[in-house]
């Protein structure tokens, strides 16, 4: 069994969209009960897409089972920073681009036969 730990340089595609919403109600300033139906404004979309560069943190396993197959199972933390949006508006964003992995596969390993030097 191969137990192992791997870490290193993380790159990898965020994509962030966000669309405002604002929902205003009038009530009765009396018994606080609503006067006609709420009325709703979207505000425009904001969106963006870049390549991040970060790093990565994780450990697996692998165990052969027989002479060519081995199962694995790994496990990958990825962090690639975090970006504000709207700043100084009032209404900042903080966006956090992080990821859990979780894999799992089999290997098979490919034998040749003996070298044998012919003369």
């Amino acid at each position: 069994m191969l137990l192992y730990a791997t870490g290193g340089l993380a790159v990898g595609e965020v994509k962030f969209s966000n669309t405002p919403t604002l929902t205003l109600q009038r009530f009765d300033g009396n018994s606080n009960t609503p006067i006609g139906g709420p009325v709703s404004a979207t505000g425009a979309t904001v969106s963006e897409s870049n390549t991040r560069v970060g790093w990565t943190l994780g450990a697996g396993l692998e165990k052969k089972f027989t002479p060519n197959w081995s199962a694995k199972l790994e496990y990958l933390y990825v962090d690639l920073g975090t970006k504000t949006y709207f700043s100084g508006t009032g209404n900042d964003i903080d966006v956090r681009f992080r990821d859990h992995i979780l894999r799992a596969g089999f290997n098979y390993q490919f034998t040749a036969g003996p070298v044998v030097a012919k003369y």
